[in-house]
């Protein structure tokens, strides 16, 4: 991606703080079964904890760019998703154009993972060749909405929606 230090180590620091925050909450952990795992975010938990919020919802919390940036596309399904194609020593990875959840919180929530993915794993260039002028506004966009979820989430009103308390 062609991004700047000054977009891409703010959304990198914001992200990072995000899955810290969510660490500390048991609803929002991948359950592994017994012993010992990684901590791994359960992702699917997150999007239901931001379907919950109670007024106002997450795409009424982001600014008018960031909901036009992800939710206007009538395809909505950018920025895309890095997939494994092939088989065997005939395997790559190339990216493919992926619908966005229907749900709107969802949507946000993939978009922004989608954009730490193709940015923090390197070499995703590719991905962008079709509009590369995407590149800066997608990254503030899903800085934006990580943001938005690491104060949801430290003050407790993220993993209460997701527990279904008030």
């Amino acid at each position: 991606m062609s991004v700047s230090d000054d977009v891409a180590l703010p959304f990198f620091k914001a992200f990072a703080e995000l899955e810290a925050a969510l660490k500390q909450h048991a609803c929002f952990l991948r359950d592994r079964g017994m012993g010992p795992t990684p901590a791994f975010i359960n992702w699917e938990s997150v999007r239901q904890a931001a379907d919950n919020l109670r007024a106002p919802t997450l795409k009424e919390r982001l600014s008018p760019e960031t909901v036009g940036r992800i939710l206007d596309d009538p395809a909505r399904n950018r920025p895309r998703r890095q997939e494994v194609e092939g088989n065997g020593t005939a395997k790559r990875a190339v990216f493919n154009d992926y619908a966005l959840p229907a749900n709107e919180a969802a949507a946000l929530i993939e978009a922004a993972y989608r954009v730490r993915n193709n940015l923090f794993h390197g070499s995703k260039e590719e991905c962008w060749t079709d509009n590369p002028d995407d590149d800066e506004p997608f990254v503030k966009a899903a800085h934006e909405i990580a943001t938005i979820l690491l104060a949801l989430t430290r003050n407790h009103d993220l993993p209460n929606a997701r527990l279904g308390n008030p």
